[in-house]
């Protein structure tokens, strides 16, 4: 059953390679806001082209933006920090938190990611902004210690299509009421990684390594002081929490 929507053009289907994939080969025939549901991917992908494991029972989504009511950045924070906040409003006893830079954390496990890609043709013509939700869907075993499930979580299944409608109404709901200062001091809030904090991050594209105190954190940025004091910024890589300073 396709969820009724007025503000979000939602396509649903059975299958799709990828539903990033989709939108990419048909945004130009698509409205602005089109959203693409697929039970099943059969070559899902995260962030630096990584397989993206999308069994039926998960929630896999794309979001399409073209009219730039918000700028791509804002957009990305918008999509996750609402998807949090929703997560949460519907499981209440639960505190879902952002790791950065775009996965979404529950009990010290990831529950989702999210992939953005943006489209030039030559100047910004689209953005499209991938969820991935583990709702129902298996994990393979390999994955039990790093991430888990909705329902391994709530200890029932879930039905998916209230689950991507009650979604859908929050992320509109923080679409037509969020300002751009007030959205960045919640994603502060919701950030999984403080201030203080020591981490280990590896840099895919230079392949770097860095061990360094998290001075700050943004949705495009963090900075790292070092030993030498030296402070080091980074847009993008994969992060993991050594300890907090006291």
């Amino acid at each position: 059953m396709t969820p009724a929507r007025s503000f979000w053009h939602v396509l649903p289907f059975d299958c799709l390679p990828s539903t990033n994939r989709y939108i990419k080969e048909h945004w130009a025939s698509l409205p602005d806001r089109t959203v693409v549901w697929a039970l099943f991917q059969t070559e899902g992908r995260g962030r630096l082209n990584r397989s993206w494991i999308s069994e039926r029972g998960g929630l896999w989504i794309s979001f399409l933006f073209k009219d730039f009511v918000h700028p791509p950045d804002i957009l990305q924070m918008l999509i996750g920090l609402g998807t949090a906040k929703s997560l949460e409003s519907s499981f209440p006893e639960n505190r879902f938190l952002l790791k950065w830079p775009n996965d979404i954390y529950i009990q010290g496990k990831k529950i989702a990611g999210i992939l953005q890609e943006n489209l030039y043709e030559p100047d910004l013509s689209a953005c499209i902004i991938g969820l991935g939700i583990n709702i129902n869907n298996p994990l393979p075993s390999e994955l039990s210690a790093q991430a888990t499930t909705l329902s391994q979580i709530v200890g029932t299944p879930l039905d998916l299509t209230q689950s991507l409608r009650t979604i859908l109404d929050d992320l509109e709901w923080q679409w037509v009421n969020q300002d751009a200062g007030r959205l960045l001091h919640e994603w502060l809030e919701y950030s999984w990684i403080q201030p203080g904090m020591v981490v280990h991050i590896r840099e895919e594209i230079k392949k770097q390594t860095f061990v360094g105190t998290v001075v700050e954190v943004t949705p495009t940025m963090i900075t790292l002081q070092g030993d030498d004091r030296k402070t080091h910024a980074f847009v993008a890589g994969d992060i993991h929490i050594l300890n907090i300073q006291t």
